[in-house]
C-alpha cells in the first residue's frame, strides 16, 4: 500500500465525565452515557504458583500468538512452545528481496482475529506466518513513524488496522485506504486507539476517551478524568478494556461503560499499568500486583515489583504471564482444556438441543461428535463471540459472556484437543 493519506475530520459531541449521569450535553446533544463505578480493593485470591521463565534478553512487552505467549524484546520476538513447558523459541524473520532480516527491538504487538499478530519493530511492521515473521505490506505506509499503539479488527479482506503515531496521530487502514483521523476536542495528542466495530474505535487523548465513527463522521467524548492510558485490549466478546490512572475502564458491545477503581469508595484509585483480556480471562497489573477481574470481583494473584506497560498476557491454557523488571514469570492460573472434559459439556448445556432437533431454525448437526465440532470450530467460535455476526445462542434464548464460553475459546486456541 502506498502512503497516500486521506484526512477525516470528525465532529465532537457531548463531553462525559467518569461517573456522569443521563443529562444531555449543552446545546441539546445526545444523552450522556453513564459510567458505572465499581469500587473495592482486590480480595486475596488463592495461592498461585509463579514460575520464572528464562528469556534470551530482557522482556519488554507481552502478547499471544496462536494460543501461546509472545515475548517482545530488544532483540526480536520469542514465543512459547506447544510441546515443551516454559520453553521459548525465536520467531525468525524471513526477508523478501532487500527486506529486513530482523525486527529489531519490538515496540508494539496487536492480536489479530485469526489468532496471529501484527507487530511494530525497529525495522518496520511484521506479521506471523507458520512459524516465522514476514514484513507486512503496510510497513511502507508507516515507515518513519513512531508507532505507539496498534489494533487489528476483522478478518481477511475486511481487516482494519488502527495506529497511533507521534507524527500523524491516529491512522486507520481499511478497504485499501490509509486515513489520518483528526479528533476535535482532544486536549493532547492521542495515545491509544482500539476498535469497537467496523470503522469505529475508542481513541484516548489527554485523559479522555472518544468514540470515533468514521461512517458517521462523529467523535463523541464518552469519559474523561482517566489520566494516562497505559494500555488497551479487546476481549473475545468485543468488550474494550483501557488501563488508566483512574482504573480499568470497560466498554461492552452494547455501549455500557464500567470503571473498576480497585480502591474503597472515596479513596484515590491506584493506576492500572497493564491489561489483557483473552481466552475468557481478564488480568490487570495494579498497585504492585497481578489481579484477575471477572463478574464476581477482583482477586490479587501475586506481587509484581517492577511492572511494565503491555507487560501481561494470558495463553490458551488460561495461564497468566507477566513482566517483572527484567524477568518473565508464568502464573499457573489455568489448565489445558479438551473436547471430552470441557467442550462437549458446554455444548450439551447451551447448544446441542437446538442443533440436534433443529429448534429455533438452527441447522442440524451433531455437536456431540468431536469430528463435527472440529470441522466447524472456527464458525462456532465466531458465532459465540457474536462480533459483527448474529450470536449463538440467539440473544432471545440467553446471552453468554466471554467467560461463559472460555472453554471453547481455549479449546480452539490450544489446538482442538480431543
Amino acid at each position: 500500500m502506498r502512503r497516500t493519506l486521506g484526512l477525516v475530520i470528525l465532529l465532537g459531541v457531548a463531553l462525559v465525565a467518569c461517573g456522569g449521569d443521563d443529562e444531555s450535553a449543552a446545546g441539546g446533544g445526545a444523552p450522556r452515557p453513564v459510567v458505572h463505578r465499581i469500587a473495592g480493593a482486590p480480595e486475596a485470591g488463592e495461592q498461585v504458583d509463579r514460575i520464572e521463565v528464562t528469556t534470551p534478553s530482557a522482556p519488554a512487552l507481552l502478547s499471544v500468538v496462536s494460543g501461546v505467549v509472545a515475548v517482545g524484546t530488544a532483540d526480536g520476538l520469542w514465543v512459547g512452545s506447544t510441546v515443551e513447558e516454559d520453553a521459548l523459541a525465536e520467531l525468525p524473520v524471513v526477508p523478501d528481496d532487500g527486506g529486513p532480516k530482523s525486527t529489531g527491538a519490538i515496540h508494539e504487538i496487536a492480536r489479530r482475529t485469526n489468532g496471529g499478530i501484527l507487530l511494530s519493530g525497529e525495522e518496520g511492521l511484521f506479521h506471523d506466518a507458520t512459524g516465522m515473521l514476514l514484513q507486512s505490506p503496510l510497513s511502507e505506509s508507516v515507515a518513519g513513524e513512531d508507532v505507539s499503539s496498534i489494533d487489528a479488527y476483522g478478518e481477511a479482506a475486511d481487516e482494519e488496522i488502527w495506529f497511533v503515531t507521534a507524527a500523524s496521530g491516529v491512522l486507520h487502514v481499511g478497504g485499501g485506504k490509509l486515513e489520518a483521523i483528526a479528533v476535535p476536542g482532544a486536549s493532547a495528542a492521542p495515545d491509544a486507539a482500539v476498535a469497537v466495530g467496523p470503522r469505529a474505535a475508542l481513541v484516548t487523548a489527554g485523559g479522555s476517551a472518544f468514540l470515533v465513527s468514521l461512517d458517521d463522521l462523529v467523535a463523541s467524548p464518552i469519559a474523561d478524568g482517566l489520566g494516562k492510558v497505559h494500555g488497551c485490549d479487546r476481549s473475545d466478546d468485543g468488550t474494550v478494556h483501557l488501563a488508566t490512572d483512574a482504573g480499568l475502564l470497560l466498554r461492552s458491545k452494547d455501549g455500557t461503560l464500567t470503571l473498576h477503581t480497585f480502591a474503597v469508595d472515596g479513596a484515590p484509585a491506584p493506576s492500572v499499568t497493564s491489561v489483557t483480556a483473552a481466552f475468557g480471562s481478564t488480568m490487570v497489573v495494579v498497585d504492585g500486583g497481578l489481579v484477575e477481574v471477572d463478574a464476581d470481583g477482583a482477586r490479587a494473584l501475586g506481587e509484581i515489583a517492577t511492572p511494565a506497560a503491555h507487560g501481561v498476557a494470558v495463553d490458551a491454557n488460561g495461564d497468566a504471564w507477566a513482566v517483572d523488571g527484567e524477568s518473565l514469570y508464568r502464573y499457573r492460573t489455568g489448565r489445558p482444556v479438551s473436547f471430552e472434559t470441557d467442550v462437549r459439556p458446554f455444548f450439551a448445556e447451551h447448544c446441542t438441543l437446538c442443533h440436534t432437533e433443529g429448534k429455533q431454525g438452527a441447522p442440524k448437526f451433531d455437536l456431540e461428535s468431536y469430528e463435527v465440532a472440529t470441522a466447524r470450530a472456527d464458525l462456532i467460535l465466531r458465532r459465540l463471540r457474536g462480533v459483527d455476526i448474529a450470536p449463538m445462542p440467539p440473544t432471545s434464548v440467553e446471552v453468554l459472556t466471554a467467560a461463559d464460553y472460555a472453554a471453547v475459546t481455549r479449546w480452539v486456541g490450544g489446538g482442538l484437543k480431543p
